[in-house]
């Protein structure tokens, strides 16, 4: 499985130096949130999809074991 490059603590703590003629902070924090909390859906989606093939493979190995 391929590791992810952030996580949600990275994301939340991630700081932007202000220039001169850069961005809002505000409107960087706005993004950020949004984009936390995709993150952590998609790690919580993740996990359930991960619980779930975990149990049909268990399903599995009872029904192979039944079956032999």
């Amino acid at each position: 499985m391929k590791k992810l490059n952030l996580n949600p603590e990275e994301i939340l703590n991630k700081e932007f130096p202000v220039d001169f003629k850069g961005y809002t902070p505000a409107e960087v924090d706005k993004f950020l949130d949004s984009v936390l909390d995709d993150y952590q859906t998609m790690e919580e989606n993740v996990q359930e999809l991960l619980d779930i093939i975990n149990g049909l493979q268990d399903q599995v190995k009872e029904l192979t074991k039944k079956n032999v």
